[in-house]
């Protein structure tokens, strides 16, 4: 769970997106089941 925080504070922050190296934050998704939009 040591990404919980960052898709907590994607969903507070609709407009904001996450920078990430990590390639399997691509299958995270908000409650609503959107995408959360990533920085590569």
């Amino acid at each position: 769970m040591k990404y919980a925080c960052l898709v907590c504070m994607a969903e507070t922050h609709r407009a904001a997106s996450v920078l990430t190296l990590d390639s399997d934050f691509k299958h995270y998704r908000r409650l609503d089941r959107t995408r959360i939009p990533l920085l590569r």
